[in-house]
């Protein structure tokens, strides 16, 4: 069945629910808001998002035409940008490298998830979460394969010498036997791809309108599914997504591993293999979409084993998508293809963009780096035109008209970010590979031709999030955050702080705090608008009020408001503010992310939670 407007996504009882005396636990079944079967009905209602448009703020004190007088777009000196930044400021050699060991070098964003398990044989012998046991039937298995992995068990403890004594249960059981799909309810699956379409729906058309009839990948439904779990508040149903989790990457990899065997085995390319009908376009292109799920399941999840694991499976999505444009080559292309390839190419754009601004990571570029050809050199007409827009939008002769998708543009354009960011413990005092300017001019045509269009609220949170971005070292932000929230206090060391408070003396900071104003203010604004629709609703009638309508949540959301919020906690360090301004301004942003549902809210609400100072 296909939801749109007004209408369900729903999977087939053959698909699910075969074995009626498999059932997901109670505890886990729907019934309270944001996960009630009944308010399944008006699920896809709320996917239209929230009626009233964010308050679209006037242009930051120097922020649009920041160089008006003084822009440059001619590249520096060579030796100015060979000079290694110490030279160039006089400072010694070696006296920045002093900033690592005091917070580190890394500038991934593991501290605030979950740590990973201990490397002993629990690692890979049991259960990621501990939840398969809670929720599926324990299997058998035969007298071989237990001596087997007892056997294992006792070399590994052996060598490891784990911390904690061995338990009882049989855990590792469930390993010997492929995932099940059939063990889901029907209408507890239904309530999940529901909730992921209300939530999925402004920023990956792609997985718009969402299908699941009999045939439909199996893999695809449980990762769908996971998403939706994610942002359902019923007791239980984060360890439901976390086994719909589980399956669905294994069904993926094991399918991808497959279809990779088969081309070895025949000795032919992948473009020959399609010409033999091996695999066909939708295959190919569920199996991207079910990657897509899978990344961002691991971005929104919170738990730090599917966090790591955004990576390798943000590898296998990249070559789904070459796939999926070795098949749409030639003549004989069809609107739906088309369109089709077009929303992948978009949602690729968008978890780039992800990567860049959320989990400060270098962008892979694979939506630029085959110059926009497919394997027989005609340019593909969505790539192309994607090509122009970044043209128009970062050169001074380019006119952009602000056709199309707004938001595929915004995010090849904060891709681009990462290389006029700031980086590392140097900051600023290092050249960006690219001026700012680039990136500037582009963000302000962006949002004149779009200005008048009432852009969705989760677009505009991008827009100000690369913003942010560019004027500050988010990295080294967190990195400071994070050491404050475990000892208490600043650093001793005087080469940290004197980089934050340079930082909080320029120009840099003052765009910075404006944009993370306006952000929380876009969020406050259509939160509290979805809130008002539902007071009025439940008093529009004397018998039946009409359905509680859910308040979509973007997956940036949650990071784009820790962002806003640590960017003004910095602000408050400086003179005049005291204790209770920083106490206030880390409630504001944590009370934001505790009335979010998606799971990784709850991390980092409490990653700003422990920033509050008890005493001056």
């Amino acid at each position: 069945m296909s939801p749109s407007s007004g209408q369900e996504a729903t999977v087939s009882d053959s698909q699910a629910n075969r074995n009626p005396n498999s059932t997901i636990p109670t505890s886990a079944t729907p019934d309270v808001s944001h996960g009630t079967a009944q308010d399944v009905s008006s699920l896809s209602s709320a996917s239209q998002g929230v009626p009233d448009s964010p308050v679209v703020l006037s242009k930051p004190p120097d922020t649009i035409g920041l160089w008006a007088n003084e822009l440059s777009l001619q590249p520096e000196p060579e030796d100015a940008l060979l000079v290694p930044p110490s030279r160039q400021q006089g400072v010694q050699e070696n006296g920045d490298f002093s900033i690592f060991d005091e917070i580190g070098p890394d500038n991934d964003m593991m501290e605030l998830f979950s740590q990973l398990p201990g490397l002993d044989y629990e690692s890979w012998l049991h259960n990621l979460d501990d939840v398969v046991s809670y929720i599926l039937p324990s299997t058998g298995v035969s007298g071989t394969m237990q001596n087997a992995i007892s056997m294992m068990r006792e070399h590994f403890q052996r060598t490891s010498r784990s911390a904690s004594p061995l338990t009882n249960e049989s855990n590792h059981m469930w390993y010997s036997s492929p995932p099940r799909f059939q063990v889901y309810d029907r209408d507890v699956l239904n309530v999940f791809l529901n909730l992921a379409k209300v939530h999925m729906a402004s920023t990956f058309k792609i997985l718009l309108p969402f299908e699941a009839p009999d045939g439909v990948e199996e893999e695809l439904v449980a990762a769908m599914a996971a998403v939706g779990g994610l942002f359902c508040d019923v007791e239980g149903s984060q360890k439901v997504a976390s086994v719909l989790y589980n399956d669905a990457r294994k069904m993926a990899l094991a399918k991808a591993c497959l279809l990779q065997s088969r081309i070895h085995r025949t000795r032919l390319t992948f473009h020959q293999t399609a010409s033999l009908s091996l695999i066909d376009f939708n295959s190919c292109l569920n199996r991207a979409k079910t990657f897509i799920l899978i990344e961002i399941y691991g971005v929104c999840s919170g738990d730090g084993r599917s966090y790591e694991f955004v990576e390798a499976f943000h590898g296998f999505l990249l070559q789904s998508v070459h796939k999926c444009r070795c098949l749409l080559s030639g003549d004989a292309i069809s609107e739906a293809e088309r369109l089709s390839m077009t929303s992948l190419l978009e949602a690729l754009h968008v978890l780039e963009c992800y990567r860049v601004l959320l989990l400060q990571r270098p962008p892979t570029l694979t939506a630029l780096k085959d110059g926009y050809l497919d394997p027989r050199g005609s340019p593909n007409t969505a790539e192309k035109h994607g090509l122009d827009d970044l043209s128009a939008l970062m050169t001074l002769s380019g006119k952009y008209t602000g056709q199309g998708d707004g938001l595929a543009s915004l995010a090849a354009v904060s891709s681009l970010a990462w290389f006029s960011s700031p980086h590392g413990p140097f900051g600023w005092r290092r050249p960006p590979l690219w001026k700012t300017e680039f990136v500037e001019v582009a963000l302000g045509r962006w949002i004149e031709a779009h200005r008048s269009d009432e852009e969705d609220a989760g677009t505009m949170l991008l827009y100000h999030m690369v913003h942010i971005n560019l004027h500050s070292n988010l990295a080294l932000l967190r990195r400071l955050a994070c050491l404050v929230a475990k000892s208490g206090r600043m650093p001793s060391n005087a080469k940290v702080f004197d980089s934050i408070e340079r930082w909080l003396k320029s120009r840099h900071f003052d765009i910075a705090r404006w944009h993370a104003e306006s952000l929380l203010k876009n969020v406050v604004c259509a939160r509290s608008a979805g809130e008002k629709l539902n007071l009025t609703g439940l008093g529009s009638s004397a018998h039946l009020p009409k359905p509680r309508r859910l308040i979509p949540e973007p997956p940036h959301l949650p990071f784009c408001a820790y962002f806003a919020t640590l960017v003004l906690w910095y602000g408050n360090l400086l003179p005049g503010h005291g204790r209770l301004q920083r106490n206030a301004c880390v409630a504001q942003g944590a009370q934001i992310l505790f009335d979010l549902n998606v799971s990784v809210s709850r991390n980092l609400g409490h990653a700003l939670y422990e920033l509050m100072a008890d005493e001056e």
